[in-house]
């Protein structure tokens, strides 16, 4: 059976989310999923059965960029 591939993609401006990002990844792989982490400017994600977005929220919402498309 084909493993189901999942993006984490990492918003983080500082890279203070990123250990997050890491966590997740870590969960998901422990699942029996294949993971990729990378920064949240992936322009191509085709291959991935799902994406999670890793990032910082403030006060008025997600960090700036986050919800480009």
């Amino acid at each position: 059976m084909e493993r189901r591939k999942i993006l984490v993609a990492d918003g983080t401006k500082s890279g203070s989310t990123e250990e997050i990002g890491h966590m997740i990844a870590a969960t998901l792989r422990e699942d029996g999923f294949d993971v990729d982490v990378r920064r949240a400017a992936v322009r191509d994600m085709a291959g991935y059965a799902a994406v999670v977005l890793d990032g910082p929220l403030y006060a008025a919402g997600l960090a700036a960029g986050a919800d480009r498309r």
